[in-house]
C-alpha cells in the first residue's frame, strides 16, 4: 500500500469523524472504496492508538467522544547506500 494513500485516508477519516459526518459503516466503506470489515479494522486501530472514537447511534455516524487534536509525526530511518 502506498504510504501517501494511507496517510491521506487517515487524514480524511479523522476529518469525517471530527465533523460527525462519516455516515454508517456501510456508507463510510463505500466512500473509501473499501470493505466494511476494513472500516472496522481501521476504527479499531484508531481506538488502539487512544483516540476516543465512538459510534453515535442517534446520528448514525462515528464521532469523537471528546475533542481531539491529531498530530502525525513520520520518521524515516537512514540507510547506507553503496553506489558502484
Amino acid at each position: 500500500m502506498n504510504p501517501n494513500n494511507s496517510l491521506s485516508r487517515y487524514h480524511r477519516l479523522h476529518f469525517l469523524i471530527k465533523t460527525s459526518s462519516t455516515g454508517s459503516p456501510t456508507e463510510l466503506a463505500r466512500r473509501f472504496n473499501i470493505s466494511e470489515r476494513q472500516i472496522y479494522r481501521i476504527i479499531a486501530e484508531l481506538k488502539d492508538l487512544g483516540l476516543p472514537v465512538i459510534f453515535d447511534r442517534t446520528k448514525q455516524c462515528y464521532r469523537y467522544s471528546e475533542e481531539v487534536h491529531l498530530t502525525v509525526k513520520i520518521t524515516v530511518g537512514e540507510k547506507n547506500i553503496k553506489l558502484l
